[in-house]
């Protein structure tokens, strides 16, 4: 009896632990992620932070052919990636941002720790940190759009996510609210790191 007790125990601690996971993995999704201020940085040195992302690459290198790139190398290789980015590194923002795209918008797959429709939306907050900052062009032809996704004080039109060419094809990976994290988090974020040009975005 006693050994039925245990094995229940050990079962429902497994559930647990899987459903905060996977809870975790989903809070942008849910509108749940609260926005954050600026990150909280370790490295002052930029050839810290420079070696920091080259770490990252080179982890995320280890048994690659071609495109496609080891479970394990992406999770030795993305977390450090990620705090680079963090600190600022505009490339660490791309390399980190096109990590979440491909895999959380294109293969559906989970990454990193989110979901695939957070890291759907993770990869939106960081191009639209990257177009605030300047490292970014916005797209000619979803100007309209992406104005809206730059400035929280503009309201979402009731057609908004209807057109499902150029960045609505994105969105179907992602939820409202996911969007809406991702637009506030990039303007939270937008003064945070060094511009790549004198005047960043303006709207």
């Amino acid at each position: 009896m006693a050994s039925r007790y245990i094995v229940l125990g050990v079962l429902v601690a497994v559930c647990l632990y899987v459903g905060i996971g996977v809870f975790c993995g989903l809070t942008r999704t849910m509108g749940l992620h609260s926005v954050s201020d600026c990150p909280d940085v370790s490295l002052s040195n930029r050839s810290e932070v420079e070696q920091l992302y080259e770490s990252g690459l080179e982890a995320l290198a280890v048994g690659r052919a071609g495109e496609y790139y080891l479970e394990s190398s992406m999770d030795a290789g993305l977390p450090l990636v990620h705090r680079a980015a963090l600190h600022g590194h505009h490339e660490a923002m791309r390399t980190y941002r096109g990590f979440m795209e491909r895999l959380g918008v294109v293969e559906m797959l989970p990454v990193d720790g989110l979901s695939s429709g957070d890291a759907a939306v993770e990869s939106l907050m960081w191009e639209l940190v990257m177009i605030h900052l300047g490292v970014e062009q916005i797209p000619e032809h979803d100007r309209f759009r992406y104005a809206v996704l730059l400035d929280p004080e503009r309201g979402f039109p009731a057609d908004y996510y209807e057109d499902k060419t150029g960045i609505g094809w994105r969105f179907q990976m992602m939820s409202p609210w996911g969007i809406r994290w991702a637009r506030d988090q990039a303007w939270a974020w937008r003064s945070c790191f060094d511009s790549a040009v004198s005047e960043p975005y303006r709207y």
